[in-house]
């Protein structure tokens, strides 16, 4: 009496496998399409001409250009030796778009998406950067300085020689996260890095001074491939680079 029991245990047992095995299946499939069709998206969007030709040939008259659309994509655009003074960008997205010898001095970066884009000896002064997100980006002799990155994030991207004086990273309620970065010749200085986490850093060359790192976090790769290279300079540190400091003032 008891034999068939165990055999149709053991079915339930194979059949309720096989679901798991399925529904893990159908999840990977939906994360990838959903990726797939994320980038298709990105490739074959078509950019709002009138936004790129005003970029490239009257940038001083962007915000009167901006609200004559309700697209605000760019896309395959390179923009060279400007100066952009007080314009509105607020939830553009840029995509394959080069930056190169330019200053934005009160600008409106709000939202702004920048996807597989280049910063190349660019400054920002003052402006509001928060909610900002950069990905599959490059930047390189960039300095930001005064601005409000509260929510900013950016991930598998690079920063070469790249500057952040009295920035404020907690004005905005979402986490900013740097996520997978690529990190040589940083400055952070003066700043606020709020609730900030820095996951999966390769860091070389990253100096912080005179910033509050009290909440920040940290999560290192599980495979520890990095070798971190924090100095931590009169900062406020907190629990994430607390090893950095200790070696700082062991050294005093």
């Amino acid at each position: 009496m008891t034999e068939p029991f165990k055999v149709k245990t053991i079915e339930e047992r194979e059949r309720t496998k096989a679901i798991s095995a399925v529904s893990v299946l159908i999840l990977l499939i939906s994360m990838f399409a959903f990726i797939y069709v994320r980038d298709c998206v990105r490739t074959h969007r078509k950019p709002s001409e009138l936004l790129n030709q005003t970029l490239l040939q009257n940038p001083e008259r962007w915000n009167e250009a901006k609200g004559q659309t309700d697209d605000w994509y760019v896309r395959d655009v390179s923009i060279r030796d400007r100066v952009f003074q007080g314009l509105d960008f607020e939830n553009t997205e840029f995509h394959f778009t080069v930056f190169e010898n330019v200053v934005m001095k009160d600008c409106n970066l709000y939202g702004v998406s920048f996807y597989r884009s280049q910063f190349k000896n660019v400054r920002i002064e003052g402006g509001n950067l928060s909610e900002m997100s950069v990905s599959h980006a490059n930047w390189e002799d960039v300095v930001i300085t005064e601005a409000g990155m509260g929510g900013f994030r950016t991930e598998d991207s690079e920063w070469n020689r790249v500057n952040l004086k009295r920035v404020n990273l907690t004005t905005s309620p979402h986490v900013p996260v740097f996520y997978d970065v690529v990190m040589r010749d940083v400055l952070i200085e003066e700043s606020d890095l709020g609730t900030t986490i820095f996951t999966y850093i390769d860091a070389k060359g990253v100096t912080i001074k005179g910033t509050n790192l009290s909440r920040t976090g940290r999560r290192d790769s599980p495979s520890k491939k990095h070798e971190h290279r924090f100095i931590i300079l009169n900062s406020e540190c907190g629990p994430a680079f607390r090893e950095y400091c200790e070696k700082k003032h062991a050294n005093e």
